[in-house]
């Protein structure tokens, strides 16, 4: 039960975003220096040749790290992302921004996997099922928060952005109140027999 309440909240405060509907009227907005032009033509393509490359890098050493180190990245990296589009303003910063969007991106591969490796079978689709709901509402919420707060002037596109980066704050605590993963479950899982995976107890 411990172990399904932290993955859920951190799925929520992770993809507790309220910028993000707004982001391409903050980037192209006085708060910044970059036109829509440079957004779309260099901006946006590094950003996904980043997620693509840093997939690929996930993906090998996911398992060997055991899956929390991956997940502390994962909300490290958003801080770092949210940390620039707050308090830079150049179009090389923006860039090396996106090679944090990546990483965070990239590493959401280690939040699915680490529940397979810590709860038992049996469990897999009930917390699977309430890892996706938290991850669904996060993002609902975050929508609905950007647009009431937007509609009703109560606060500006940058302001936003201090919501987002206060949400990723709270998932690194909670990532780093994840028990260790002591076995993997692909590539170099421990040999002499022990399939026994920890059980979720309530």
């Amino acid at each position: 039960m411990r172990i399904s309440l932290l993955l859920c909240t951190f799925g929520f405060f992770r993809e507790m975003r309220p910028s993000e509907p707004f982001v391409v009227e903050y980037l192209t907005g006085p708060d910044r220096t970059v036109t829509t032009e440079e957004l779309y033509r260099e901006v946006y393509p590094f950003g996904t040749y980043s997620v693509l490359i840093q997939l690929v890098l996930v993906f090998l050493v996911t398992d060997i790290l055991r899956y929390k180190p991956i997940i502390i990245l994962s909300a490290c990296a958003g801080i770092v992302l949210f940390g620039i589009l707050l308090w830079t303003n150049t179009l090389l910063e923006l860039l090396i921004a996106q090679i944090f969007y990546g990483t965070f991106m990239a590493s959401e591969v280690a939040y699915y996997t680490y529940i397979y490796a810590k709860v038992e079978k049996s469990r897999y689709q009930i917390v699977s099922a309430h890892a996706r709901s938290a991850i669904l509402c996060g993002k609902f919420l975050g929508g609905v928060l950007a647009q009431v707060l937007v509609s009703t002037n109560s606060l500006n596109y940058r302001q936003l952005h201090f919501i987002s980066f206060g949400s990723q704050i709270v998932s690194v605590v909670i990532a780093l109140a994840l028990p260790p993963v002591q076995q993997s479950i692909y590539f170099y899982k421990a040999d002499g027999g022990n399939e026994e995976q920890i059980e979720d107890n309530p």
